[in-house]
């Protein structure tokens, strides 16, 4: 009964500290080490509001560990998002259809998967939540993609996130 009752308050304090902000204030919304699941369309099939803006902000600060600074190298950032572009390109210039490509779009979850536990097996690995809510963004994402629009809607939030993140690479970067 005590745990219930732990639980729920506690689900009720991570609910209220993600409650909708006021966008004529300049506070900012900041995940510490959390990752919150994002929609690419809303209910009638349109781009989510401020998908690439405040929603790949926030992910992109999910990256860089709060405590320490560090987190996520942009070296293992781009090299995803050099591969998730190069099919967006393929589809994109008509050389494959989206059915050849899904397949291999999909692949790239267990792509990452592979890198984020290669690098927590590493003798200088130092940040866990970083590289977890790298690999939540990248799964989320793409489980989300059923067709080639969706897909580029995805490439097009990649690249935002990416280009938030870049401004704040992590300290453990040259």
């Amino acid at each position: 009964m005590e745990y219930k009752r732990n639980f729920n308050s506690q689900r009720n304090e991570n609910f209220n500290s993600f409650q909708k902000r006021d966008f004529h204030k300049n506070e900012e919304i900041i995940f510490e080490n959390e990752f919150k699941e994002f929609k690419l369309v809303d209910e009638k099939g349109n781009i989510t509001d401020s998908l690439f803006d405040i929603i790949a902000e926030n992910i992109s600060k999910s990256f860089v560990e709060k405590d320490n600074g560090k987190g996520v190298s942009s070296r293992q950032i781009r090299k995803i998002f050099d591969e998730v572009k190069s099919y967006d390109s393929s589809i994109t210039n008509s050389s494959k259809t989206w059915d050849e490509v899904k397949p291999l779009v999909q692949m790239i979850r267990s792509k990452v998967a592979y890198a984020v536990a290669r690098k927590k097996n590493a003798k200088d690995f130092v940040t866990n939540h970083a590289y977890d809510n790298f690999m939540k963004f990248i799964s989320c994402g793409l489980k989300q993609v059923d067709s080639k629009e969706k897909y580029h809607i995805f490439v097009n939030l990649f690249e935002a996130v990416y280009g938030f993140y870049y401004q704040r690479k992590p300290s453990n970067e040259n």
